[in-house]
């Protein structure tokens, strides 16, 4: 059993520039497996949650990537392919040649009976001291061992990379069509899939942080706002159920009479639609298809498809016997797709039209849809819808447009499951992971915690896209008022557990030996748990645990239902006088003895201002992290991966901005922070308005 016990710099894996990192030290980004240790920082005894564990390789499951339709080449580091991969699956170690094609043709829905595939494993051969990645055919039972050896010799690796190569079965050469039940339907979508050019993630992330979703906030101030907090309520994202599975969209009857069939095109007047004839894939030839069959108000069926060939037919030629098809071949000497053969009359009458076109599939609207996916991740299914039905003339169903959603963002991003496999390779030091959550912290908020007022804030915000889970966030405030982002984890959801966890990684790595912390919080019963139990570092004297006043009313008027009451609950956390709580408490209890019986039941030190000893610092409620989970709303939208690149980014650009207006203030000769001297300016004010009067003990006034 393998344990990480310790923190991994990151500041050199992610590509970045050190000149990025201001007041960065080499523990610029530290990310940590799932363990919980000791309360006591010092311990090294571990209890594991969620272990990570040597597996015995002969039962352990192993992901392969697969690479399709795309070409392999060579270059410094050896072999290397020109598109992501089309699929991830996990394999036994262990498993026989025969086993292992049959489950690739199952994974990637390629025809076993018309197609054989040719795998090739991308080998990492050590030659010297320089490693460079070889072809290894993969043929026989040999073969396949030889693949899995890579894992045990290569322990950095987590996965393999394997280049499919797809020939026709010359004994069979055409498909039979059948009726299609809902699973050929998404076969066929599979097959007209337009596969996106690829992409630099790492570029798109970084050039992210100017975007809509991540624009950035000059300045972050807290703001005690109790009532209405104004930011998203974590309601997004598709579940099964929220629309129906089916993309029938509803049959609408077309305007006048029965749409006539249309007359016969010639294969210059169908060049003439498409503006060429030729194209330089088969993904913009089937973009090019689709597009002129959604104008045309006409449907296809995909008869015959392989990298070299793409024919297809008119929908309803089983049910009609219409005569209009296309056919389309790779040529060898110019590598282009070119139409070969084109029956331009339809026979067949079309009495309706539906709002859905079904060949205006999740790929297309991935592809239609993308760049506004790529500047605004939080982009809405409705507003995308909308986007569809201006460009096409078409309603796609919602579930399909949020699957081609999920599509453009696994383009943009990279894929979902390859994802969560790349994260863990920022851990160095672990050598076998599986993966249940990940807490990271960036140098800056390690370093300047300390000039900070002694508040940690806390929260948790939904994840959306393929994969839910939550995202915790610890903010701290500086003397400017604004806040200061600490510490992030992602995990699956919120728990005892999970907020242990959380805390104690907040503990060792940012609030560290500092004392008299004030820990502002919801009163999540993990939490709660948490921070009471024997032996937290988060008890008093060391910590002060207070809530969250806005949570807390809101629990208040859960019970009691009365928004009189809730204005005046709120009120008495807000007073910072005992006599004016006291005189906002009998109103209270006036109107209703049970409302006041329960908040005096509430510790008051926790959430009245009157009564906490200053440890609120002023600050009432989480909002400031809820600002800052507004701020990141488009990374919950993302893959893991570029979910916590963007959070780096733009951090750093946000402590690069910092760093910029200390160097100005000194030069200005200011002493004090802009807040400061606001409220210096507002208490000059207000005293200008009282009298004062000497006083002495024995003469009285004077």
């Amino acid at each position: 059993m393998a344990i990480n016990k310790n923190p991994i710099s990151l500041g050199k894996d992610c590509n970045i520039p050190h000149a990025f990192l201001p007041h960065c030290s080499s523990r610029a980004f530290i990310l940590l497996p799932w363990t919980t240790n000791h309360w006591n920082p010092s311990s090294q005894s571990s209890s594991l949650i969620f272990p990570m564990i040597f597996i015995d390789m002969t039962s352990k499951f192993v992901t392969l990537l697969c690479y399709r339709d795309g070409k392999i080449y060579d270059g410094k580091e050896g072999i290397t392919y020109n598109k992501s991969p089309s699929k991830a699956i996990k394999v036994q170690c262990g498993i026989q040649f025969n086993d292992l094609i049959n489950q690739i043709h199952f994974a990637t829905s390629i025809d076993k009976q018309k197609y054989g595939i040719k795998v090739i494993c991308r080998y990492p051969s050590v030659v010297g001291k320089v490693m460079k990645y070889i072809p290894l055919p993969i043929k026989d039972d040999n073969d396949v061992e030889i693949m899995f050896d890579v894992l045990s010799l290569h322990q950095e690796l987590s996965n393999i990379d394997l280049y499919l190569e797809v020939d026709v079965n010359r004994d069979k050469n055409h498909l039979n069509i059948t009726p299609r039940t809902q699973e050929s339907v998404l076969i066929e979508e599979e097959r007209n899939a337009i596969l996106l050019p690829t992409v630099n993630n790492i570029d798109v992330v970084s050039d992210m942080i100017h975007n809509k979703d991540f624009n950035i906030i000059s300045q972050f101030s807290v703001v005690n706002n109790g009532m209405s907090n104004g930011f998203d309520t974590d309601n997004e994202g598709y579940e099964s159920g929220d629309e129906d599975e089916t993309d029938n969209g509803g049959d609408v009857t077309a305007d006048g009479a029965n749409i006539e069939a249309s007359h016969s095109e010639s294969k210059s007047h169908l060049t003439q639609e498409l503006g060429e004839n030729s194209f330089k894939n088969k993904d913009e030839l089937i973009r090019a298809i689709k597009f002129y069959t959604i104008r045309k108000h006409r449907q296809y069926e995909v008869v015959e498809t392989c990298p070299t060939i793409w024919k297809i037919r008119c929908k309803l030629c089983s049910q009609t016997g219409c005569k209009w098809q296309l056919r389309a071949c790779k040529r060898k000497r110019s590598g282009y797709f070119e139409i070969t053969r084109y029956i331009g009359l339809h026979t067949c009458f079309q009495y309706r039209i539906t709002q859905n076109h079904p060949n205006l599939d999740a790929s297309l609207i991935a592809q239609e849809t993308e760049h506004l996916i790529k500047e605004q991740p939080s982009i809405s299914i409705p507003t995308l819808r909308v986007e569809i039905i201006d460009k096409l003339g078409y309603t796609p169903s919602y579930r399909k447009v949020w699957v081609g959603k999920q599509k453009a963002i696994e383009h943009i991003f990279g894929n979902w499951e390859e994802s969560y496999i790349l994260l863990p390779k920022f851990m160095s030091n672990v050598d076998k992971v599986e993966f249940r959550c990940v807490f990271w912290v960036f140098g800056p908020s390690v370093n300047e915690f300390v000039h900070c007022r002694p508040i940690v804030s806390i929260d948790a915000t939904h994840l959306y896209g393929k994969y839910k889970g939550k995202m915790m966030i610890a903010m701290g405030v500086d003397g400017n008022n604004q806040i200061f982002p600490l510490a992030f984890a992602i995990v699956e959801n919120e728990s005892y557990s999970s907020w242990y966890w959380f805390l104690n990684h907040v503990k060792k790595h940012v609030v560290k030996e500092r004392d008299d912390i004030c820990l502002i919080s919801d009163r999540h019963s993990g939490i709660l748990k948490v921070v009471n139990e024997q032996g937290s570092p988060w008890l008093e004297p060391h910590s002060f645990h207070r809530y969250c006043l806005r949570h807390f009313v809101n629990n208040f008027h859960d019970k009691f239902r009365n928004s009189h009451l809730k204005v005046l609950a709120y009120r008495a956390g807000s007073q910072n006088q005992v006599r004016k709580f006291n005189s906002v408490m009998d109103e209270i209890g006036k109107l209703n003895a049970q409302a006041r019986q329960w908040l005096e039941e509430h510790s008051l030190c926790r959430w009245t201002l009157a009564h906490d000893g200053g440890r609120h610092y002023g600050l009432l409620t989480t909002n400031m992290s809820e600002i800052f989970n507004s701020v990141l709303k488009g990374a919950r939208f993302l893959p893991i991966t570029p979910c916590v690149k963007l959070t780096f980014y733009r951090l750093v650009h946000y402590f690069d901005v910092r760093r910029s207006l200390g160097p100005t203030a000194q030069a200005n000769g200011d002493v004090f922070t802009p807040y400061v001297v606001v409220k210096q300016v507002a208490s000059m004010s207000k005293a200008s308005a009282h009298t004062l009067k000497s006083f002495n003990r024995e003469k009285g006034i004077i």
